[in-house]
């Protein structure tokens, strides 16, 4: 997605905005292109240029021999991937990664017929009315005419004619804005139809198997890695779904730490960007890696309130 700059820059910088011409006008940004609010200041400063251009040319060499290394060398791309993709190249890294540039391939202007098809009025209805709910402090998503509420809208929209068993889920809403904040809305498009096929099936199903399932590899996997964490939890009668469901569903969007200002984008990234080699894995498999939170609470001296009343709501099926 082109557009105005953001006012601060970095080797990291977000791929969109919907600021006004005027310079002085522009309200100050990180270099996620998130608004910063009330004295908030930026989180993270990033990488030091020359990191960047030494990752930059290592993914380079990994995108000109892509068919050659995913084969041979995956060790190596899971490596790199781990190290964070520099967001220069964030978008063509994550449609390899995914299987969604070889996906846009063999279904050539399916996205543009979708996208200029209305859809279905039910759906659209509802799709607009939370347009205005992801990330209101990204400078992408401010304006309700702006191009990321719209390309946000083409993208939904567009899945729902694509998968119209499925129509759409409100926990889409987050994972296809990040999307956006990286790349166009056709590539978005296909990157959500890959999380959704081939790394998420059934989370975004009117069932919701999949979220159950990995609701439940979640309590063996703690029960595993973390058994502190996972008897404190017991002892009070929390379980996965409780709390773990918009961690699973948004793919880790939907937290605080992303949603409000000032948010800390980075870490997301670098778990999508960990995560994206890995295909048919669950995000089950990744909410361990929060653990340590919880090893937390279950040191905090045993206060319930800690983990009561602190339970997710499932995102809902429209």
């Amino acid at each position: 997605m082109s557009g105005q700059a953001p006012k601060h820059t970095s080797e990291e910088d977000s791929s969109g905005s919907d600021s006004g011409s005027e310079v002085s006008l522009e309200p100050e940004t990180d270099r996620f292109g998130f608004i910063l609010t009330n004295g908030s200041t930026s989180v993270g400063v990033g990488p030091p240029p020359e990191l960047v251009r030494q990752r930059e040319s290592k993914w380079i060499n990994i995108i000109r021999q892509w068919d050659h290394i995913l084969l041979k060398k995956s060790s190596k791309v899971k490596e790199q991937c781990q190290k964070g993709i520099p967001a220069s190249l964030r978008a063509k890294c994550w449609l390899l990664l995914c299987g969604a540039s070889e996906k846009m391939e063999q279904n050539k202007n399916l996205y543009e017929s979708l996208d200029s098809q209305p859809g279905l009025q039910s759906w659209v209805d509802i799709i607009e009315r939370d347009l205005d709910r992801q990330f209101p402090f990204h400078e992408m998503f401010q304006s309700k005419d702006g191009h990321g509420q719209r390309g946000l809208f083409r993208v939904l929209k567009a899945y729902t004619q694509y998968q119209p068993d499925e129509g759409y889920c409100q926990a889409q809403g987050p994972v296809a804005a990040v999307l956006l904040m990286n790349m166009p809305a056709q590539e978005a498009f296909w990157c959500l139809v890959q999380i959704s096929e081939q790394y998420l099936p059934g989370y975004y199903s009117p069932l919701l198997e999949g979220v159950l399932f990995d609701a439940a590899l979640l309590t063996w996997v703690l029960k595993r890695t973390c058994p502190a964490a996972h008897k404190h939890l017991q002892q009070h009668g929390v379980e996965p779904l409780m709390f773990a469901t918009d961690w699973l569903m948004c793919l880790f969007t939907a937290s605080p730490a992303v949603q409000h200002s000032p948010p800390s984008l980075g870490p997301l990234l670098l778990l999508w960007c960990a995560s994206a080699p890995a295909g048919g894995s669950s995000a089950g498999a990744t909410s361990p890696g929060t653990c340590r939170a919880t090893k937390e609470v279950s040191g905090s001296g045993g206060d319930s309130r800690n983990t009561e009343g602190r339970q997710g709501t499932t995102p809902r099926r429209r």
